[in-house]
């Protein structure tokens, strides 16, 4: 009885994960992400960092994509570092 019963709750785990997956949108390029951190190096300087950051499909079909991301790193001692990077990217 009881390895009947593993054997039941075992079929019913594998359900609930293949039908998750088969309810899954599909992959996305589409995306927007960002964060922030406190840094701090070996001479004990604090900093903040911060950054953005997204991706758009441009044509999802032929695989046409614009990439961009911006960010910032500041110490205490009022010196700022900046970064900005586009990028477009085609599959072929």
């Amino acid at each position: 009885m009881r390895s009947s019963s593993k054997f039941i709750w075992a079929i019913g785990l594998g359900s609930v994960l293949l039908s998750g997956a088969a309810m899954a949108k599909p992959f996305s390029y589409n995306y927007v992400e960002g964060g922030i951190a406190d840094v701090e190096d070996d001479d004990n300087n604090d900093a903040d960092y911060m950054f953005a950051g997204g991706s758009l499909a441009l044509d999802p079909q032929q695989q046409i994509l614009l990439r961009a991301s911006a960010s910032n790193l500041d110490y205490d001692n009022n010196v700022e570092l900046d970064a900005i990077s586009i990028l477009s990217l085609i599959h072929i």
